[in-house]
């Protein structure tokens, strides 16, 4: 793979961790300045001078050296078309400095040898709090995980799967940004829910107090939120959906309150393995995604969750330590 193919690959993600490093060592390095700068320059000559002599070629790559330092981008010259060029000029700004930010970014964790990454990882079942370096506090649901620098440099970033409810030191200097997924939520100071597992189809972010923004990366879409507002973005589509509810209804599983509103049962499912961390398996004749289930439980126990669920619903269940099994009635109740 030459180094065009590679920064391809880089882009679309196609490249391996140690590929990805080796790529942006050689990109930073003083090897590729000069072939990089011999080659644009060449193809830019070669194909498109003659078109638009009005443009200095030189001038532009010593003023992407002085505000990067580097070029990063090989170019084949055999390549004719205008539209090209203009990607490739793309390319190189938009490659540019994602790799001197990349690299510098890594460079400031070097210089500073006690700041490193925690991961927090909670299985199913469990749930944990968490003290964030600036006081910042979060309470991570079971199955979720979130990672954080020891230290908050230069900015106020994590990266959350599952779900977890922050409450947010306010400091307007650095703003809080929550990853997940597609969605980063931006906040000052202020207290909200994330919901973002794996498997789901959805993102669902939901505010208590204060103010964000939330921003959806694919489509660039950007909403504010006030309290009692919240978005949901499913997979299947496009854009963001607002949607209003109780701020006092947020993120009631911090209090261990379970609450289902006519809740199809493969959900209902997932969520009791991940609330107890047991397996749950289903048996008997029907279809799954035709039972819908209702109630609240407020720090009940499995059984006493399966009892009620078991009459409203249909079905008897059988608990053997860590593993479940439901076995559904031919004929369901009505609603």
């Amino acid at each position: 793979m030459n180094r065009e193919q590679q920064a391809h690959a880089f882009f679309s993600g196609q490249l391996t961790p140690e590929e990805a490093r080796e790529h942006l060592e050689w990109l930073m390095s003083n090897a590729s300045e000069q072939e990089l700068s011999e080659q644009i320059e060449s193809a830019w000559n070669k194909n498109y001078k003659k078109d638009h002599p009005e443009f200095n070629i030189k001038d532009a790559l010593r003023r992407i050296r002085a505000k990067t330092g580097y070029y990063t981008l090989r170019t084949t010259q055999n390549r004719s078309t205008i539209h090209w060029v203009i990607r490739v000029a793309a390319a190189v700004t938009i490659l540019t400095i994602a790799t001197f930010v990349v690299y510098q970014q890594t460079r400031d964790y070097s210089d500073h040898p006690k700041t490193g990454w925690i991961t927090k990882q909670n299985p199913a079942g469990q749930k944990s709090k968490i003290h964030l370096p600036d006081g910042s506090v979060v309470n991570l649901n079971a199955g979720s995980l979130i990672t954080y620098p020891e230290e908050f440099i230069n900015d106020r970033t994590v990266t959350l799967i599952g779900e977890a409810f922050f409450d947010v030191m306010k400091d307007t200097a650095k703003p809080f940004s929550v990853k997940s997924k597609e969605i980063i939520t931006t906040a000052l100071g202020t207290s909200f829910n994330i919901s973002a597992y794996e498997g789901e189809d959805f993102i669902k972010v939901t505010l208590a107090t204060g103010k964000i923004q939330v921003v959806d990366t694919i489509s660039q879409q950007r909403m504010q939120l006030t309290p009692g507002q919240g978005i949901i973005k499913k997979e299947s589509f496009d854009k963001m959906e607002a949607f209003e509810l109780n701020p006092g209804s947020i993120a009631v599983w911090r209090q261990g309150i379970l609450s289902f509103n006519q809740t199809p049962l493969p959900k209902v499912i997932r969520l009791l393995e991940n609330w107890y961390g047991v397996k749950i398996s289903v048996a008997g004749t029907g279809s799954t995604d035709e039972i819908y289930c209702s109630g609240s439980f407020d720090n009940e126990y499995l059984n006493n969750v399966l009892d009620v669920l078991s009459h409203s619903v249909g079905f008897k269940f059988e608990i053997d330590n860590k593993n479940v099994t439901i076995e559904l009635n031919q004929q369901q109740p009505m609603d």
